[in-house]
């Protein structure tokens, strides 16, 4: 696919699968934060959030359905569209609360009015 190709149908913040390195290894779940282009040897590449530089498209696949939410840790919920709000990174965080969550996928809420609903049926069911 070249880089015009691309660019057509996949605009700035399209969630991705992307592998930096071998396809054999595990994918990063995230988004594209350029449009694509074409390198001097003609390889079409994109960058995404969570990478420095360009990653050859043939190692980057759009992923349809995703909620796209971003947290204020820049990490893409990997949720369905149609889920309750509560979102779900798709990578482990380095740094977090409690050794046993380092390196699990977290979550967070979309919205404030999200998290007080949930708040407030958890207060329910005690």
């Amino acid at each position: 696919m070249t880089a015009d190709e691309w660019n057509e149908t996949h605009p700035i913040g399209t969630p991705v699968l992307a592998w930096p390195g071998v396809r054999e290894d595990e994918p990063m779940v995230t988004r594209t934060r350029t449009p694509a282009w074409t390198l001097g040897h003609g390889a079409a590449v994109v960058s995404v959030d969570g990478y420095a530089g360009g990653i050859a498209l043939t190692h980057v696949e759009a992923v349809p359905g995703l909620c796209r939410a971003v947290s204020e840790h820049g990490d893409v919920c990997v949720n369905s569209e149609d889920h309750s709000g509560l979102c779900r990174s798709g990578v482990g965080r380095k740094h977090v609360s409690s050794p046993e969550k380092a390196g699990r996928p977290w979550h967070w809420y979309r919205d404030a009015a999200a998290a007080r609903g949930a708040d407030a049926s958890e207060e329910s069911t005690r």
